[in-house]
């Protein structure tokens, strides 16, 4: 004789795990970091409408981002000033920020402090 209810719970639960995520939404942050050698890596992301993006300060310097876009209403990328790794102040507050992006687009941004760090943001 057969043991359903066993045989049943094999079927089941790996069924259940397999519908499961880590985050409600299903989309988790992507990150750029900011190295040594005073770039943005990645230079180039895209990523999908809704999705969070994280800038992470991981060099000894000071950093900012700045979008190279005219109209920064319009969902380009806000001014985000980043302190180095031990060296919060008050002005740089972080060295890691994490921002929402709800508007499709292309979004080219730089850092002045730096004049050859640029990145580019592509919202889908």
């Amino acid at each position: 004789m057969r043991n359903w209810p066993t045989q049943l719970l094999w079927i089941l639960v790996p069924a259940a795990y397999i519908g499961c995520t880590n985050t409600p939404t299903g989309l988790e942050a992507s990150v750029v970091a900011i190295n040594q050698d005073f770039a943005f890596t990645p230079d180039t992301l895209t990523v999908q409408v809704g999705s969070n993006v994280q800038w992470n300060n991981l060099s000894s310097d000071y950093h900012d981002l700045v979008s190279d876009s005219i109209n920064s209403s319009s969902g380009a990328i806000p001014e985000i000033a980043l302190a180095p790794i031990g060296g919060v102040d008050r002005q740089y507050r972080q060295t890691s920020v994490e921002v929402n992006f709800g508007t499709r687009g292309t979004y080219p941004y730089h850092c002045t402090i730096h004049t050859g760090m640029h990145g580019v943001l592509i919202v889908r």
